[in-house]
């Protein structure tokens, strides 16, 4: 499966990742992670009493209690620890979402249980100046709820992720750069008429399902529709040969990766299923991406096999009615976002960026195109178990997140390769702080900008606690669209990579429940990928105690060879910094001892190198002699034949020599790509220089 953050000009979304299976098995576990009842029973806890006058320790016993416990993919949302008079309570969610804890409403007491040194004054002061503000979100009476739309508006705004991936659309319709495509692996007793009557009992439960998207007035606007049906259309393989139905899925899964969606006609949810074998069954579904992102994948994984169990077992669908749907949230974005309100965040990124570099040049293998054509692929690999819990202890110890040693490391590993110690990079973020939006299916997310600036002295440490101030910082600006955000700040534009940014981290830590349908079984199958939206995109998950990167990386830059090696010298920072994070930034190596062999001894042969026949005008000329009238250099319709090309720098190497050309003096070449530069070296080689 591939699912890209078509992020992506740069809405960029991670939470895809890139080929493989990981984006919708891990959006989907999240989704199952995202608010669960807290299960009473002995633990310990923090009691927030009546007016929030005061907070102490102690061992709650079972009793009625509403309990929500929030754990969110740590994609570098929240970074800080403590808490921050400029955190509204949505913000505090998030923040407690990143780092497991349980808040239970009882009544008018808040409590909450978190991890060990979490629970600092900071934070306890965050906890009762928004005690009401938490207990009525967690308790469903929030007064800033979003309201549902009036009855009957089926034509409503786009939210500001919406609008970015209409104009692309605009721009060149039919593109399928932003189809969002699935396929699962089924094996078992399938039956096909009750999956797809879980996926059009999905349709109906979410609008943004039946949505498309037109113009009125001049204004893009998304249209619900009353009712839209989907039929699944199958095809029965079982009776190829082996070799033949694997070429035939291929073939499938490509198509269905990258047939278009036509945003005004719709739908642009759809499914087939391929019949492998009398039990085993090929599901693929896709989606264009302006009506989900990452995490909605998980949702319709999640739900639709909720469905078919409900529906097999001749039961009606259990999921919970939905508070409010995509429409309404876009409504109330349109409204609590004006300009006004984002005036003072918009302020904070041009002060936070102005001036930042406009690319981050990373050494290539070959020249970058002068239009960005978005062709890419992937190279994944994982960090051992031992070098995982070290980076886990080092994040507890710096009181940040796994996020922030990945990026950490990461902008190391940019720096020295790049030799910029001024660099941008970005990584999305989830964008649903409200309750009633987590079990939404639509595109939420929004991308965010880290800047940051190295200091070769600084210790790794230290460098994680300017991370970490830096992660705040963006998160508590994080409501500006990013398309707003490069409006504002105005950088240079270029055709040829994306505007602040051109690298793209993210980290997804999910738990390692998976959708199940009953009598099946259900396997993540890849689609492979072969687009890039940036130079590189760095995707981390973290699931079961084993650490996973993937790279999808533009190959108009980059080979595999180099990635790899790229992948190998990030996996040397981690493990070296998981060690011993007090080394200074400056000295930490890149290559490992096997990289240093090679280099050293392998590639450093002490035999002497074969020496060239002759030189290369001596080649050329030897040529001259055997092929004088035929065309030796052809340029935008014009050519030289070798004999004219060898006379011609004759001429210009005698005229060269007059002017004290000769052996080891150095000679500028500077023309423009013609006829002429060819014959500029060639005479430049022949007067000796």
């Amino acid at each position: 499966m591939s699912y890209r953050s078509r992020g992506h000009g740069a809405i960029a979304d991670h939470d895809g990742g890139g080929a493989g299976p990981w984006p919708v098995w891990h959006g989907l576990a999240r989704r199952a992670a995202i608010v669960s009842p807290v299960r009473p029973g002995t633990e310990s806890s923090v009691d927030l009493l009546d007016g929030g006058r005061s907070a102490h320790c102690r061992r709650t016993t079972p009793r009625a209690g509403r309990g929500v416990r929030f754990c969110r993919q740590s994609n570098g949302r929240r970074q800080r620890h403590g808490g921050d008079r400029d955190m509204n309570a949505y913000q505090l969610l998030e923040l407690f979402g990143r780092h497991a804890v349980v808040l239970e409403v009882d009544g008018d007491k808040l409590r909450c249980k978190a991890p060990r040194g979490f629970l600092n004054d900071e934070m306890l002061q965050a906890l009762k100046q928004h005690k009401a503000e938490l207990i009525a979100l967690l308790s469903g009476t929030d007064p800033a709820a979003i309201p549902r739309r009036a009855v009957g508006q089926t034509a409503v705004p786009l939210s500001f992720s919406q609008r970015q991936l209409w104009f692309l659309d605009q721009m060149e319709p039919g593109n399928a750069f932003y189809n969002v495509p699935t396929a699962v692996l089924l094996k078992g007793a399938l039956d096909v008429p009750v999956l797809e009557r879980a996926l059009n009992e999905l349709i109906m439960r979410h609008e943004i399902l039946r949505t498309t998207f037109a113009s009125v007035d001049g204004e893009p606007r998304q249209i619900v529709h009353p009712a839209m049906s989907l039929v699944m259309p199958g095809v029965d393989l079982r009776d190829l040969s082996p070799t033949a139905r694997d070429a035939h899925v291929s073939v499938a899964v490509e198509q269905e990766a990258k047939a278009p969606f036509d945003l005004a006609s719709g739908p642009l949810l759809r499914a087939s299923l391929l019949r492998l074998a009398d039990e085993e069954y090929l599901w693929l579904y896709s989606v264009h991406h302006i009506i989900a992102d990452g995490w909605s994948m998980g949702v319709i994984l999640q739900e639709v096999t909720t469905l078919y169990g409900d529906f097999l077992r001749g039961q009606a669908s259990s999921l919970a009615p939905l508070a409010v749907q995509y429409a309404d949230y876009a409504c109330w974005q349109q409204q609590r976002l004006s300009d006004e309100a984002l005036a003072g965040q918009l302020e904070f990124w041009q002060r936070t960026l102005a001036d930042a570099p406009p690319l981050l040049d990373m050494p290539a293998d070959r020249p970058r195109p002068i239009v960005q054509r978005y062709v890419g692929a992937t190279f994944s690999s994982t960090v051992d178990g031992t070098t995982l819990r070290a980076l886990n202890a080092l994040a507890r110890q710096t009181q940040g997140t796994l996020f922030n040693v990945l990026i950490g490391a990461l902008s190391v590993l940019l720096w020295r390769h790049s030799g910029q110690q001024d660099l941008c990079i970005g990584t999305p973020f989830a964008n649903r702080s409200r309750p009633e939006i987590e079990p939404l299916i639509g595109h939420f997310v929004n991308t965010q900008v880290i800047r940051q600036r190295l200091d070769p002295q600084q210790t790794f440490a230290e460098l994680l606690r300017d991370v970490r101030a830096t992660l705040l910082d963006v998160h508590a600006h994080q409501d500006v669209p990013f398309d707003r955000v490069v409006e504002a700040v105005n950088p240079q534009r270029e055709t040829a990579y994306s505007p602040l940014f051109q690298v793209m981290m993210v980290l997804q830590n999910t738990p390692g429940n998976a959708a199940q349908m009953p009598g099946l079984s259900m396997t993540p199958y890849s689609t492979g990928s072969a687009t890039a939206k940036f130079d590189l995109a760095f995707e981390w998950v973290e699931r079961d105690g084993v650490l996973s990167l993937l790279v999808e990386y533009n190959t108009d830059l980059f080979d595999q060879t180099s990635i790899e090696r790229l992948s190998g010298h990030y996996r040397q920072l981690l493990e070296q910094v998981a060690l011993n994070p007090k080394q200074p930034v400056g000295a930490l190596t890149l290559i490992s001892d096997a990289e240093r062999e090679q280099i050293l001894n392998e590639w450093n042969s002490p035999a002497p190198l074969a020496q060239p026949a002759d030189c290369v005008h001596r080649l050329i000329e030897a040529q001259v002699t055997r092929r004088q009238a035929e065309c030796a250099i052809i340029f935008e319709g014009r050519s030289l034949s070798y004999s004219q090309l060898n006379s011609q720098a004759n001429r210009l190497a005698h005229h060269l020599l007059t002017l004290g050309v000769g052996p080891d003096v150095r000679v500028a070449v500077c023309i423009e790509r013609s006829l002429e530069l060819p014959v500029a070296v060639l005479a430049v080689l022949k007067a000796g220089g």
